[in-house]
């Protein structure tokens, strides 16, 4: 019995001291890769600060080259003025010495002229004059209008400069065997560009497509809260309702026809009636949930569109004045925006929300440019939107993420406050009638009116 005691006695000390060394062990090992880790700590630090200096360092060669030809350029063109500014004293120099001599000649001074001429020294004058007027022209007209240096960015410092306040330079992750992993700045860079290609160009996944029977022409897209669609059908002077599968459900009759629609609130929409000068406000019921034309509001202006711009309900009539409208329907206020077109009775002018909740945009038809201004009545920026063939642009809206749709009866298209330009959809054959567009922020869905062909399309597309 006691020979077994001292055996395990034995094999329990042995056990232990396998188990003392092994930590001893482990440790050591831990010790080493701590070693290791400090030293990758150190290599892998210095290798990152590297390429990021070299990238810095690219950057200020090419930004060096950049201010070097600015440099150079402007020295060009103020060299220019200069001779400009001196050809101009010369010339004002010669008139005012022609000046002197005339002034130095007698009124009735004694001519051999016959009766009637100018005398000859008189002619003379005038005929330098008008030399020296002749030579100045040319020269003024061979010199040319310089006014300023233009600098155009390249698009790989552009890229560069708008993705860095999301920039990601790489991501550090732990493996098994306790070695870290850096993303090369290569990768990193693209893996960037991806990630801004995304945010800011969008892209339309179709979604489902609704033959609209009721209506001739669509005048005016809304959607409610819960899905459901109004439609303005100005031919039958009315507002159709349907239902998130396209169901037709209601009619809401109108005194005349009605030209654009807003969601105001959860339970009020406005119609706007140009024609005769009206519009008319929906209300949601509380006792059914459904949607009732509950006033009609007479109005001094023909408003054409009208949107909702943070808790500014704006309209604007054809002149391209822009109003403030109470929740009633009711003036507020009146915007001092210069009407760049008197607005045709057949085409007017659209509005939306704009870029930041104090900006709105307008898209003036008759000159076909789309005009951002604040409500400080302060123009943000324009653009010229008769681009790749005379289209009428005709709708335009705004999504959750700042990118501005325009539509024409060919393309649908996006903008940016730079003017980038991408095309989402085209219509080979051309609509038949001017379509309307509207994006639903809580869906991420874009609506678009389209008439092809004798009839009447609602298309619903997702917007990734």
């Amino acid at each position: 019995m006691e020979e077994k005691t001292n055996l395990n006695h034995q094999v329990l000390h042995t056990k232990i001291m396998t188990l003392r060394d092994n930590a001893r062990t482990s440790n050591n090992e831990l010790i080493h890769q701590m070693s290791g880790l400090d030293e990758y700590f150190e290599t892998t630090c210095n290798q990152i600060w590297n390429d990021f200096e070299s990238l810095v360092h690219l950057l200020k060669q090419q930004l060096e080259q950049l201010t070097s030809s600015l440099k150079q350029s402007t020295k060009a063109v103020k060299k220019n003025f200069e001779k400009r500014i001196e050809d101009n004293n010369l010339y004002a120099n010669d008139l005012e010495a022609l000046a002197l001599k005339l002034a130095e000649l007698p009124l009735n001074c004694p001519t051999n002229s016959k009766e009637g001429e100018t005398p000859i020294s008189c002619f003379e004058i005038e005929s330098e004059s008008k030399s020296l007027q002749k030579r100045y022209a040319k020269k003024h007209e061979e010199a040319g209008d310089l006014y300023f240096v233009r600098v155009e960015y390249a698009t790989e410092f552009v890229d560069i400069y708008k993705k860095i306040p999301s920039l990601v330079i790489g991501n550090i992750y732990l493996t098994k065997d306790m070695e870290c992993t850096l993303l090369s700045i290569e990768k990193s860079n693209n893996e960037g560009k991806q990630t801004l290609a995304r945010d800011c160009i969008s892209k339309l996944v179709p979604q489902a497509q609704w033959l609209i029977e009721e209506i001739d022409w669509i005048s005016g897209i809304t959607v409610t809260d819960d899905e459901h669609v109004f439609l303005c059908d100005r031919w039958n002077m009315n507002v159709k309702e349907y239902n998130p599968n396209g169901k037709f459900l209601k009619c809401h009759d109108l005194p005349d026809e009605p030209w654009d629609i807003c969601l105001i609130s959860a339970e009020t929409i406005f119609v706007m009636m140009a024609f005769e000068f009206k519009l008319a406000i929906l209300e949601k019921t509380f006792v059914t949930g459904s949607y009732q034309v509950s006033k009609i509001v007479n109005t001094d202006k023909r408003y054409v569109s009208v949107c909702l711009v943070g808790s500014q309900i704006l309209a604007s009539d054809r002149h391209t004045n822009i109003d403030i409208l109470s929740p009633e329907g009711n003036l507020l206020q009146s915007l001092s925006i210069p009407a760049l077109g008197e607005g045709m009775q057949w085409y007017p002018h659209r509005i939306s929300s704009g870029i930041s909740t104090d900006t709105f945009l307008l898209l003036n038809w008759d000159v076909q440019h789309l005009l951002c201004y604040t409500f400080e009545e302060t123009l943000e920026f324009s653009h010229d939107l008769k681009w790749g063939g005379e289209r009428e642009a005709s709708a335009v809206c705004l999504d959750k993420k700042g990118r501005i749709y325009v539509c024409d009866k060919g393309r649908l298209y996006t903008l940016s406050p730079e003017s980038v330009l991408n095309i989402l959809l085209t219509f080979e054959k051309g609509l038949d009638e001017d379509p309307r567009i509207f994006v639903c922020n809580r869906q991420d869905t874009l609506y678009l009116s389209c008439y092809e062909n004798g009839n009447q399309f609602l298309k619903i597309f997702k917007i990734s």
